[in-house]
């Protein structure tokens, strides 16, 4: 089976980064199959006039 994650490395505060990178480490130690998906920046928005 192969497991997706979504990761906000920017959410709380830079918290997101560490928690991955913890769980990145159990998953690498246990050879799951596995894919990652990061969220970046949303685009710029035009301001309403």
């Amino acid at each position: 089976m192969k497991y997706y994650f979504i990761v906000n490395p920017r959410s709380s505060s830079g918290k997101g980064r560490k928690i991955w990178e913890c769980a990145r480490q159990k998953l690498a130690a246990d050879k799951t199959d596995y894919q990652v998906f990061f969220t970046g920046r949303p685009p710029s928005l035009p301001l309403a006039n």
